[in-house]
């Protein structure tokens, strides 16, 4: 994976079709793989609801929507029957949203609704949504969060079924499925919340909060570590490189070498550092700029970065450090 989709800086993934991306002042998006040239992306541009996320553009391939923190359905189900009847009219509500606009969500799962502290909300749509099939997979999403369509309350029920016709010309319309729902006393019943805490820190966060908890010496070993750990690409950003770990710790006395390969591994159980076959490398090229200390740093020693190709350890009586480099690129 390459540090880089367009103008966004990837962070872990997110399923099959999705990863987080951060911009260059380190905000959070999510990309999901686009195919077809932006075709449809302005429709859904167009969207504004609750339960929906926002679309930004589409930006090398991929399109940029807000970051959602949630939970996802398919690992919150089942649901108790009253949060069946909430659900239904959120995502009802969301398709009535997108088709209004012109757009459809083509993905509709439950991989795809995220139960956030604000409702559920409809995430990482595909190129070729067709409303007749929203509704179908409204229905099934439906069937999904009860354990089951015969776990569906009666109501709820003939609603799927209607949803669910062989016919798509006569399936209703998300805005007729909303109408029938609201005429349901359970959808006034208040908001459905995640079932539980959600915890899902963006990457500077997370570092910022390892960090937090380090020692001062071992706070100002950072820096070293991570700074050998970034060189300068063609086009002039920075960019991730393969050091192997041995050029971390040679010159080192004992008692530091130890320092930094217990910092290492810190850092590599937080998911922010990789080892493999005896080299190591920042673990996302999303945690350039989403770190705003790791950004500051990289600013304060840009000049180093330039002219090494990775930063290059002052030291008093101006040795090198040792070890080769290679940039990042899976």
């Amino acid at each position: 994976m390459e540090d880089r989709v367009g103008a966004y800086w990837l962070g872990a993934r997110l399923g099959d079709r999705s990863v987080e991306g951060y911009d260059d002042e380190g905000a959070r998006y999510v990309l999901t793989a686009w195919s077809n040239d932006g075709h449809g992306a302005e429709a859904l541009g167009r969207v504004r609801s609750v339960h929906v996320a926002r679309v930004r553009e589409v930006s090398g391939g991929h399109l940029v929507c807000d970051h959602v923190e949630g939970l996802s359905l398919r690992t919150a189900a089942p649901l108790p029957e009253d949060h069946l009847y909430l659900l239904a009219a959120a995502l009802a509500t969301a398709l009535a949203a997108l088709h209004g606009a012109g757009a459809g969500h083509g993905a509709l799962s439950p991989d795809t609704v995220l139960l956030t502290a604000d409702g559920p909300m409809l995430v990482a749509p595909a190129p070729s949504g067709d409303p007749a099939d929203d509704l179908r997979n409204w229905a099934r999403v439906l069937a999904f969060a009860a354990g089951g369509p015969e776990r569906l309350p009666p109501a709820l029920a003939h609603l799927a079924d209607a949803a669910m016709n062989h016919d798509p010309a006569l399936r209703p319309a998300a805005t007729r499925l909303l109408i029938s729902l609201l005429d349901q006393p359970q959808t006034q019943a208040g908001r459905l919340p995640p079932p539980r805490p959600i915890a899902d820190p963006a990457l500077g966060e997370r570092a910022e909060r390892l960090h937090a908890t380090l020692g001062r010496g071992d706070q100002e070993l950072s820096p070293e570590i991570f700074l050998r750990l970034v060189g300068v690409a063609p086009d002039g950003r920075d960019q991730r490189l393969r050091v192997p770990l041995r050029a971390l710790t040679t010159g080192r006395s004992p008692g530091r070498a130890t320092a930094i390969e217990r910092l290492v591994e810190e850092y590599g159980e937080a998911g922010l550092l990789t080892t493999a076959d005896g080299e190591t490398a920042i673990a996302h090229g999303g945690l350039l700029r989403a770190w705003p200390r790791l950004r500051e740093w990289l600013d304060e020693e840009r000049g180093g970065l330039a002219y090494t190709g990775g930063w290059r350890r002052r030291r008093p009586r101006g040795r090198a450090a040792g070890g080769g480099t290679g940039a990042v690129s899976r």
